[in-house]
C-alpha cells in the first residue's frame, strides 16, 4: 500500500487508535506513526509522551510501501531493541 492508501484506510477503521503505520522497511524498528485526530496530523510513536508531531523527510520512505500495523507489535518490536542495545 502507499501512504495515502494507509492513511485512508486507518480513518476508515471502527478503531482507528490502535492502528499504527509506517514503512515496510521500518519492519522490526519498534517505530512507526499515528494519527493526531484533534489535529489531524501525524505523530511518531512511541515515546515519552506518546507521540510528537512528525513525519519522515526521507523520499525513499514516502515513496515506498506501507503497512498498518496494531501498537502492540511496535511496542513489543521497541522492546527488543532495546534488549539489543542494553
Amino acid at each position: 500500500m502507499k501512504i495515502n492508501e494507509v492513511i485512508t484506510a486507518v480513518i476508515e477503521n471502527d478503531s482507528p487508535l490502535d492502528l499504527w503505520f509506517r514503512p515496510v522497511t521500518w519492519r522490526n524498528s519498534g517505530q512507526a506513526f499515528a494519527l493526531d485526530y484533534d489535529k489531524m496530523r501525524t505523530v511518531f510513536v512511541p515515546n515519552s509522551m506518546g507521540g510528537f508531531p512528525e513525519m519522515t523527510k526521507e523520499v525513499d520512505d514516502l515513496i515506498a510501501d506501507w503497512e498498518i500495523v496494531d501498537a502492540d507489535t511496535v511496542l513489543e518490536e521497541r522492546e527488543k531493541v532495546k534488549e539489543l542495545f542494553n
